[in-house]
């Protein structure tokens, strides 16, 4: 790997919904892929084949014929009721092509297709819970130094845009489910964390949306700067020099703490 300075620093972009990961918080995906995630994400096909990332079947069957079918209907919340068949129609169309492999991922294909399709109409009911109210959407992307090192030579950012703020200005990231849950996921409250560090914002919540009838509000979070300080600047510090020792080495550094869910469960 080159030579690096505080002129021309090694510079690693994160998103917020990867801090969990690293954190090893999420069941759905490991530290070791969201390793391999970003080291992809920088090096592109640079990255030798046994580290590169594994398939995005979701990405995948949006490029087969029925998943193309399914895109173009712009499915929203307003369908919830018709998931099942929906995905039922869909697993039998991947096998009868011979895509076989993607079939595992067609709920979560369409959980995804759902989520971005309901993201306007999704505020809009958000808005109408009188403890929200009006919000005010945002589409301009953040970007933050997390940590840079002594030298300058190596820095750790965060990019992410959040859903909106409600009429409090407070952060809200709104979740659509399909499956219901006890409550909200440590990785997405680690999420809304990286929303406060971007934004500067005072506090946020979690908004789950289980159809467009059935909402619930979750815990108020603020800034946790011990937490962060403790637990997460070390964690990413770590993550970025196993990112390194992985690509001087063309090797995998592999610091998983996790057992993986099913492929296909993550919402």
């Amino acid at each position: 790997m080159e030579y690096r300075s505080a002129t021309n620093p090694f510079r690693v972009v994160l998103y917020p919904s990867e801090i969990g990961n690293i954190l090893n918080q999420n069941r759905f995906c490991s530290r070791t892929e969201t390793l391999k995630r970003v080291w992809y994400r920088m090096k592109g096909n640079l990255v030798p084949e046994p580290f590169r990332p594994s398939p995005d079947y979701v990405q995948l069957i949006g490029n087969t014929k029925k998943g193309a079918q399914i895109r173009r209907k712009k499915y929203t919340l307003e369908h919830f009721d018709e998931f099942e068949s929906i995905v039922a129609d869909l697993k039998r169309s991947l096998e009868a092509d011979g895509h076989r492999e993607m079939v595992d991922a067609a709920p979560r294909f369409l959980r995804c297709e759902m989520g971005r399709n309901s993201e306007v109409l999704a505020i809009d009911i958000a808005e109408q819970h009188p403890a929200i109210g009006r919000c005010k959407s945002m589409q301009q992307s953040y970007c933050k130094r997390v940590w840079s090192s002594g030298d300058g030579a190596i820095e750790i950012l965060v990019s992410g845009r959040i859903d909106c703020y409600d009429q409090m200005g407070r952060v809200v990231e709104i979740k659509t489910r399909v499956a219901r849950r006890p409550c909200v996921e440590p990785h997405e409250t680690t999420q809304l964390q990286m929303y406060l560090f971007l934004t500067d914002a005072h506090s946020g919540y979690v908004v789950e949306l289980h159809d467009k009838d059935q909402l619930t509000i979750g815990q108020l979070f603020t800034f946790d700067e011990k937490w962060w300080n403790e637990e997460v600047i070390p964690a990413l510090t770590s993550f970025v020099d196993d990112l390194i020792t992985s690509m001087k080495a063309s090797t995998l550094v592999i610091l998983d703490d996790i057992t993986m869910a099913g492929e296909g469960e993550e919402e």
